[in-house]
């Protein structure tokens, strides 16, 4: 998990919000920014991460199944 606690510290000297998720090696990372904010944020990753980009409900948590 070198190659994600170098970009955790990268991502995180910049002001973004960004944690380990899990084990590893996924970065949570957070952002209101616009797409070039999140460009920017893709180009610094590098090709050895894949950006999955996920929406915040806006009613919270859902019970789908009982």
């Amino acid at each position: 998990m070198p190659k994600s606690f170098d970009l955790l510290t990268k991502l995180r000297a910049a002001g973004v919000a960004a944690t380990i998720s899990g084990a590893g090696p996924s970065l949570l990372v957070l952002h209101t920014g616009n797409k070039s904010e999140r460009d920017e944020i893709v180009r610094v990753a590098g090709a050895g991460f894949t950006p999955h980009d996920l929406e915040i409900s806006a009613t919270g948590a859902e019970l789908t199944s009982a």
